[in-house]
């Protein structure tokens, strides 16, 4: 008889914990699901555009969607090459926030954006590893299919 009760003690404590740890799996694979609906979207090729929407010859950037809400960046300038990632806000959808490192340089910083729309990015990045820290603002237009 008490060898039924503890039995049923230590079957009720199992029961817990895996029900708990399911929880916690399918609330974080819940939370993914969300994210990557939300920002995924922001993926692909995008061209940079100055304040007055002229395009930036040869500036190039490439978004990828990682996971919980991250995205990399790949970006080509007058400057250089540049890689980077952006951490999403899913409180507030339209703004993220990150850093960036140029290739073979020591030079990095960090990088705002702001989703205009579907096909709009105003970007804000701040060198500050640089001799002369800059500040720099421009925008990042979605490549159409067929666009060089």
């Amino acid at each position: 008889m008490i060898l039924g009760f503890i039995t049923s003690i230590i079957v009720g404590i199992l029961t817990g914990i895996i029900a708990s740890k399911l929880a916690v799996i399918w609330d974080h694979h819940d939370r993914e699901k969300r994210l990557k609906a939300e920002f995924a979207k922001l993926e692909g090729e995008w061209d940079h555009l100055n304040k007055a929407r002229n395009k930036i010859e040869g500036a190039t950037t490439k978004i990828v969607y990682e996971r919980d809400g991250k995205l990399r960046i790949a970006s080509t300038t007058q400057y250089g090459k540049w890689n980077g990632r952006i951490v999403m806000d899913p409180a507030m959808p339209e703004y993220g926030g990150g850093m960036f490192q140029y290739e073979g340089k020591d030079e990095s910083g960090l990088l705002q954006i702001i989703v205009k729309s579907p096909d709009l990015i105003y970007v804000a990045p701040a060198t500050i590893t640089h001799e002369t820290q800059k500040t720099n603002f421009y925008i990042w237009h979605r490549r159409k299919q067929g666009d060089a």
